[in-house]
Order: C-alpha cells, then structure tokens, then sequence
C-alpha cells in the first residue's frame, strides 16, 4: 500500500520530484518516531508469539475457564482468540474494562442461557487477556500496544 501512495504521489500533476517524500506504514511510522523520540525499548512479539503465550495460558487456567474450556483444543481456538484480544486492544477495551462490565453484570440475575453464555465468555475472555497483559508487560510490544506507543509519543512532542 506504501508503495502505492508513492506511486500516485508522484504522478500528480505538478509533482517535479519525490527525494524527500516519504510514504510510511503504520509500523514504519513507528519505527520511525521511535527512532527519532526514542521509546523502542521493548522487543517486538508477532502474532505467533502471542498465539503460543495463549495456549500455554490457556492451558495453565484450563480449570477456571467456564466457555472456553473444552474449545481450548479445537484447532482454531487460539488464533480466533487472538483475533479477539486485539481488536479489543484496538478498541482501547482493556482487561480492567472487561472486568468493569462483568461487575456490572453481576448486579443482574441471569437467567436465560444466552445471557449465562455471554457473561461465562467475558470471564473467560477477561481472565486471558489479563493474564497475557501480564506476560508482556515490560517485557514484549506487540503490533498495538507498538501503535498505542507511537500516539504517546507523537503527541508528547512539542513542535
């Protein structure tokens, strides 16, 4: 995509030369800003990564999951989980969020199954999603906590 803009930024009529436009990816951004700014301290950990810290943690919590416990081993189930964990992350829905709507839940008897399914998820979706926040806590960055990083950056700066 990148290298598309590139491409159509340089046949706009006008456009003489492209020596110092650069067209980034998110990512490259943040490399870029973190290069600048500094902040890239933490190592990067792809998407596999967290998919094998999510099924040693799942694994580890097996007992306590009330949903997920029998689809833990389906094959599908992590990088499904995954998926979720970081739109959640996009949404800026932390675990401590999670847990604010399981209180809220709480205040209500649930009675029909749906409801008893839905909140047996977000527990065990919140216990996960706590735990792997944990792990890579001052440890690892992973693409959008790396985003998340970037905005902290950018906007502390002063121009």
């Amino acid at each position: 995509m990148a290298f598309q803009q590139e491409y159509d930024l340089i046949r706009q009529p006008g456009v003489k030369g492209s020596i110092r436009a650069q067209v980034f990816s998110f990512s490259r951004l943040a490399w870029y800003i973190f290069n600048e700014v500094g902040g890239a301290t933490k190592p990067f950990i792809s998407s596999t990564g967290i998919q094998m810290m999510l099924r040693k943690l799942a694994d580890e919590h097996k007992e306590e999951l009330m949903a997920f416990q029998e689809a833990t081993d389906k094959q599908g189930f992590i990088d499904h989980l995954e998926k979720m964990i970081t739109e959640l992350k996009r949404y800026r829905i932390t675990p401590q969020t999670l847990h604010s709507v399981l209180m809220e839940m709480s205040k209500f008897q649930h009675t029909h199954p749906n409801e008893v399914a839905l909140k047996n998820k977000l527990n065990d979706l919140a216990l996960i999603y706590y735990e792997l926040d944990q792990q890579l806590r001052g440890h690892y960055i992973d693409h959008e906590d790396q985003l998340e990083l970037m905005v902290e950056k950018f906007v502390k700066q002063e121009y």
